[in-house]
């Protein structure tokens, strides 16, 4: 379980690993949707407009980025901006219905047994990932996904008795 625990959390962390090494505590600024100050004003419309049902909304402004987490469509994302407002990458959490159809089904074909308990989807502008977790009576696995469903373990292991 703590492997699985640990490899999410890289996966989660790994948009943020060139600052993490410094204090990153003193990194971040927490700004909530009422309280903005520094934030790119056109940056603030944008998201406002892209994402206008959005909610617990929270700003984080890093020396090179800013950092906006919030749900919408009961979806939990997480998205980084440059100082100028261009999307770098963003992270959702969300259940498989959710996953794009040809991941679902290659997902499905190659692990009949098991059932997909989450997945986190991590992407640039260029790319996507998908790490789909799963589990069966005995095991919990998880797989990564490319764009075109190239499927393959990262982790693997016994569920607690």
């Amino acid at each position: 379980m703590k492997p699985i625990l640990s490899i999410l959390s890289l996966v989660l962390l790994s948009g943020n690993a060139t600052y993490a090494t410094k204090n990153p505590a003193s990194l971040y600024t927490q700004r909530s949707e009422k309280s903005r100050a520094g934030i790119n004003e056109k940056l603030l419309q944008l998201f406002k407009t892209t994402f206008p049902d959005a909610q617990d909304v929270q700003w984080q402004e890093l020396p090179e980025r800013y950092t906006v987490k919030f749900k919408t469509a009961g979806l939990a994302t997480t998205i980084d901006y440059d100082k100028d407002g261009k999307f770098i990458s963003s992270v959702r959490y969300y259940s498989e219905s959710n996953l794009p159809l040809n991941i679902l089904c290659k997902v499905h074909s190659k692990y009949q047994d098991k059932k997909i308990l989450s997945v986190i989807e991590k992407a640039t502008e260029t790319d996507a990932e998908y790490f789909i977790r799963m589990e069966d009576a005995n095991n919990l696995v998880t797989v990564r996904s490319d764009n075109e469903g190239n499927l393959s373990v990262v982790e693997k292991s016994k569920k607690d008795s």
